[in-house]
């Protein structure tokens, strides 16, 4: 389990691929994290200026999990679509 951590990571690939090494075949990262758009307005005015990456679709983060070698994504929202209060990353090693 990793919350809202992503955004810091320099090379989020190689972190994933680092925690699935730790997992067994079968074993799941769970991701908390939370897309640009729905972040607070200071996070997402600071966070890039401070070389954070922050991630506009749950499609960004499938595509590092997949590259990190993770077989099987899948996502969960918190509350609305439109106002959610979290998302999971529910990524299958």
């Amino acid at each position: 389990m990793a919350n809202h951590v992503v955004y810091f990571w320099q090379d989020p690939v190689a972190e994933m691929a680092r925690i699935r090494g730790f997992l067994r075949p079968g074993g799941l990262l769970a991701l908390g994290y939370q897309l640009k758009q729905h972040m607070p307005g200071m996070a997402q005015q600071r966070f890039p200026p401070a070389g954070h990456h922050l991630y506009e679709t749950d499609d960004d983060l499938t595509q590092l999990a997949h590259a990190a070698g993770f077989a099987s994504v899948t996502h969960a929202v918190k509350g609305s679509a439109e106002a959610p209060a979290g998302r999971v990353m529910l990524a299958v090693a």
